[in-house]
């Protein structure tokens, strides 16, 4: 059964409030290529500073909760880009957080949000932008180039033989 998240949110705040961590399923690819649809992300409380490369659960209305990167921090306030959007939106208050991602589980595999590589290459992609976002277009479209061509090769040599 999905619930959206709006329906939980008052729930969502006290488990927190109460130092528990929460674990969501991820709906949507505005986070790809380091979070995707259909991966769990395991949420805490806010218990540092915000920094650049971080991933908040922030509270834009009553209805629309967000899951995206920190991009840009500046007196007191910040803003937020998914990893597969050009869209910047902000600014944020620390009051408009709901929670820090710190867990990506995904195939299997535990990857930590926090700390490492996966911290470093956070920072750098939140960094690079518009880099980044022309970079995963230009791979995606020669994935599918390549899958194309490599599809029409087996086809042509099936006759073969």
């Amino acid at each position: 059964m999905n619930i959206p998240i709006r329906h939980l949110g008052p729930l969502l705040d006290e488990l927190i409030k109460d130092g528990k961590r929460v674990r969501l399923t991820v709906s949507g690819s505005s986070m790809f290529p380091f979070i995707r649809n259909g991966d769990v992300v395991e949420i805490e409380g806010l218990n540092s500073k915000i920094r650049v490369g971080d991933v908040l659960l922030v509270r834009k209305n009553e209805e629309i909760y967000v899951l995206h990167r920190v991009v840009k921090v500046e007196k007191g306030r910040f803003f937020l880009r998914g990893d597969y959007s050009s869209c910047l939106e902000g600014p944020f208050r620390k009051e408009d957080v709901v929670a820090r991602a710190v867990i990506r589980y995904c195939g299997g595999k535990i990857y930590d949000l926090s700390r490492g590589w996966y911290r470093l290459a956070g920072m750098v992609w939140a960094r690079t932008f518009p880099i980044n976002h022309h970079t995963i277009r230009l791979l995606l479209g020669l994935k599918r180039l390549f899958k194309k061509l490599l599809q029409g090769f087996v086809f042509s040599n099936e006759g073969k033989g």
